[in-house]
């Protein structure tokens, strides 16, 4: 489904700033009352230096490509649609990736047995990925969801969870997750 989507979106439709999410997640951020603001305001800044400086091809996305924004069809269940496209943008594949990957990598169980047969079927099929730009999209993605959570509110049921597990994986992850983005070789391997 990935690999269709650039082809699937209008020609001549007006394309977002690359990297758009972290932009966004900056202003949310920005905004927020919390004390831990100053330092995710400053982690996503300095992923959003080493992300906008590789040289990873730049591409339309779904934005959002988690399995909750997926769906079988009743007539061919081999075929799939995607839905909830507000978050459309563009950047490097990696990004789509990170959002099937990420949270089963952050919250572990069933969902990361589901995210990790996905990706290793992407590698199977699609173009071959970055995997140091790739985790630096799923820390880069997880800051991005904090920022909405924190900007929707954590008080529908999980949510409160979920933000909880994303900031202690985040924390986890320290200057550690910092300075991984600063590794993000300077070519891709998809660079001819």
């Amino acid at each position: 489904m990935l690999a269709t989507l650039p082809a699937a979106l209008v020609p001549g439709q007006a394309a977002p700033e690359p990297w758009a999410p972290l932009d966004e997640a900056r202003r949310l951020l920005a905004a927020a009352p919390d004390e831990a603001r100053a330092d995710l305001l400053a982690r996503l800044d300095t992923l959003a230096r080493a992300l906008r400086a590789h040289p990873a091809p730049l591409q339309w996305l779904h934005g959002d490509a988690q399995v909750n924004n997926a769906r079988a069809l009743r007539a061919d269940p081999a075929a799939s649609v995607w839905l909830d496209w507000e978050d459309a943008c563009r950047g490097p594949l990696e990004w789509d990736l990170a959002g099937l990957v990420g949270a089963g990598r952050i919250f572990g169980g069933p969902e990361q047995a589901w995210a990790e047969a996905a990706l290793a079927g992407w590698c199977e099929q699609g173009p071959p990925i970055d995997t140091a730009l790739l985790d630096a999209c799923i820390e880069a993605r997880a800051l991005f969801v904090v920022a909405w959570t924190g900007w929707m509110g954590a008080d529908r049921p999980g949510r409160r969870e979920r933000l909880a597990a994303r900031l202690a994986w985040l924390q986890q992850r320290g200057q550690a997750g910092v300075a991984a983005a600063a590794l993000i070789p300077a070519a891709s391997p998809r660079r001819p």
